[in-house]
């Protein structure tokens, strides 16, 4: 990793962790402390809600963020022997999965206990979420992790502000990690980059105030390509690889290709994305590569910078294809 991208060098006061994925969960030889190499014996997700708990404590009269970003349920699978042993009637990978799910659990729950020790769960706004879906599987949904089906990219994503959001509401609507940014910089008060943001302020959502929220269309890329865009229960797909993620690539290599016709699914109502509905939404399909276009137009070439991103060749192939 560039150092430009290390923790210490993108706003934060103190760093513990890891950079990159992969790490065993015993005994791990890419940890750090800061930009010092570090070894841990102890089990790694016990070890990052340990460093985090002192964080908190070293911390817990003044305001603070923290950002604890564990590595659990993620090859390779390791478990505690005696998480282990809480699963007797399971076996395999299943058994192993489970008691990283107990060591997780366990994880949380020291967070939460430090914040309560200190009388700070009443003062703090917590969100729990994940990066992607697993690869294995996410039933109902169709696809996994590196794909952008909604097994690959819907993830539960929790809040919580004792004393001050109500408990138990369920909202099935569209939200981001991109939102976090814009939310609780409003609420601290802190100035927003001044670059556009994709993520929106969804407090008056998460509070109660309104029950709904209206946001642009949210594109989904694989780093580089345009892949689909999300707006409302809507979901247009406009280009896919020539090969599923994770298996070998074909003789040509691995192409991200236009679809002829775009894809439109109502991920509401069909959350696995087995009925396309393009050919009879023609207005909505028509909508969303509108709103595609006015996203992506900003887009231009910076001397020195490579090529830009692919999102109008994408959009004016994928146009020609269905004519």
């Amino acid at each position: 990793m560039h150092d430009r991208f290390h923790p210490l060098n993108r706003g934060f006061d103190e760093f513990f962790g890891f950079m990159g994925s992969m790490v065993h969960f015993f005994r791990s030889k890419h940890l750090y402390r800061g930009r010092e190499n570090v070894r841990e014996d102890d089990y790694l997700t016990d070890v990052i809600a340990r460093e985090t708990n002192r964080f908190i404590e070293r911390q817990k009269d003044g305001p603070f963020f923290v950002y604890a970003a564990f590595n659990f349920i993620h090859s390779p699978l390791e478990a505690r022997d005696e998480d282990l042993a809480r699963f007797p009637d399971l076996t395999g990978k299943t058994r192993i999965k489970a008691a990283m799910t107990l060591a997780m659990d366990r994880a949380f729950g020291s967070i939460l206990e430090t914040l309560r020790k200190h009388g700070l769960e009443e003062k703090t706004l917590i969100f729990l979420t994940n990066d992607n879906g697993d690869y294995s599987g996410n039933g109902p949904f169709s696809g996994g992790k590196g794909s952008v089906r909604e097994g690959g990219v819907r993830v539960p994503f929790f809040v919580q502000w004792k004393g001050t959001l109500p408990p138990g509401r369920k909202w099935d609507g569209l939200v981001s990690t991109m939102d976090i940014l814009p939310t609780v910089g409003k609420l601290a008060g802190a100035e927003l980059p001044r670059n556009p943001l994709d993520g929106i302020d969804i407090w008056p959502l998460l509070s109660g105030k309104v029950p709904e929220l209206e946001r642009e269309a949210l594109l989904y890329f694989d780093n580089v390509h345009l892949q689909c865009a999300r707006w409302k229960q809507w979901k247009l797909h406009l280009s896919r690889y020539n090969n599923v993620t994770y298996s070998p690539a074909p003789a040509e290599g691995r192409v991200n290709l236009p679809l002829p016709k775009p894809e439109l699914y109502d991920v509401v109502a069909d959350v696995d994305e087995s009925f396309d509905v393009a050919p009879e939404n023609p207005r909505v399909v028509a909508e969303i590569r509108g709103r595609v276009e006015r996203l992506v137009r900003p887009t231009v070439r910076t001397p020195g910078a490579g090529a830009p991103r692919s999102m109008p060749s994408v959009l004016k192939s994928s146009s020609r294809s269905g004519q």
